[in-house]
């Protein structure tokens, strides 16, 4: 005899038998829709199973719901074949949003006190050939007699002859911020040395001082020598200045004292063979406008000292940390 067709289940009890607690749904609405528990719970066992054939009720009759007992929820391993969601990651409040990222600024490349000149190629009157100029870090002002000071008590610098005439300068009260001055050429360079740089070449005092491609003729520009320095003439001057107190004789970099105060040591082609030094720029106790030409050039004996003499120093400029070079490279 064929079995009577099933009801299909109606929508509430889909919904319970697609659940994980597939045994919350009342046994009235499996029994109205034909099936039995063991059958909504595929291959899984319930705990308490429904009774057997031998029961008085029929299979196909129908229980009413208030005579029905409830069954108890499945084990955890009961719903173990239903697919779980992934937990997703809580966003974060705008309030805990990362910074932007900055980009650092590049270390400087030239030390503390030194002024960064950009390289590049000119001819010095009377030479053959153009000169290529690296950059250079150049010290701002001309060395102090408190910077040589601090060299003599490091064991590296000598005061031999510092005290040449009535306008040195070394160990005199109230001149601390003064050029140092009554120094020779081999001073000079051990001066330079101690701090890890080096003398100028002649055509690279030249180069910073006319600020490269401009070709300026004093340090300031082309207009004569006025009140931009500190020089003879226009005021009797009787020694030299405290440096950097003329801020107008400045180059395009920043350098000061260029033209007046003392001239500067440099160095040549030419000095393994020569007695003769080189010195750049002007100094207190001129008078002529020509004298403070960024290309006049002042020649002296090698061990000649005076009270208008002095030093300034250069290094190469660093690519990376903007540290000055050793003392080796600065040597060259």
């Amino acid at each position: 005899m064929q079995e009577p067709a099933i009801p299909a289940c109606p929508l509430p009890l889909q919904r319970c038998l697609s659940s994980v607690a597939v045994w919350t749904c009342s046994i009235a609405s499996l029994a109205s829709c034909g099936g039995s528990a063991a059958a909504a719970a595929g291959s899984e066992s319930p705990a308490n199973p429904p009774p057997d054939s031998s029961s008085p009720t029929s299979s196909h009759a129908t229980t009413p719901a208030t005579s029905a007992p409830s069954r108890p929820a499945p084990s955890a391993s009961a719903g173990a074949t239903a697919t779980q969601p992934t937990p997703q990651p809580a966003s974060k409040p705008a309030s805990q949003t990362q910074p932007a990222q900055t980009t650092p600024a590049p270390p400087p490349r030239c030390p503390e006190g030194m002024a960064l000149v950009g390289g590049g190629e000119f001819q010095r009157a009377g030479t053959a050939a153009p000169k290529a100029i690296a950059d250079l870090c150049v010290d701002v002002t001309e060395t102090t007699t408190t910077q040589y000071a601090e060299c003599v008590n490091a064991g590296a610098c000598t005061t031999d002859g510092l005290d040449c005439s009535a306008q040195s300068t070394y160990g005199h009260e109230g001149k601390e911020n003064f050029p140092v001055v009554c120094i020779v050429y081999e001073q000079a360079k051990a001066y330079c040395a101690h701090r890890g740089k080096r003398l100028p070449s002649v055509d690279e005092w030249e180069w910073f001082a006319r600020s490269g491609d401009e070709a300026r003729a004093y340090s300031w520009g082309n207009e004569p020598p006025d009140e931009q320095l500190c020089w003879t003439g226009k005021h009797k001057q009787s020694e030299s200045c405290p440096v950097g107190s003329h801020p107008e004789d400045k180059s395009r970099d920043g350098i000061l004292d260029l033209a007046g105060n003392v001239l500067e040591f440099t160095t040549t082609e030419a000095d393994a063979a020569s007695p003769i030094r080189i010195a750049r720029g002007g100094a207190w106790n001129g008078g002529d406008a020509g004298l403070f030409k960024n290309a006049r050039l002042g020649g002296f004996r090698i061990d000649y000292r005076c009270g208008f003499l002095g030093v300034r120093c250069v290094t190469e400029a660093s690519e990376v940390t903007g540290s000055p070079p050793d003392e080796t490279t600065a040597a060259k």
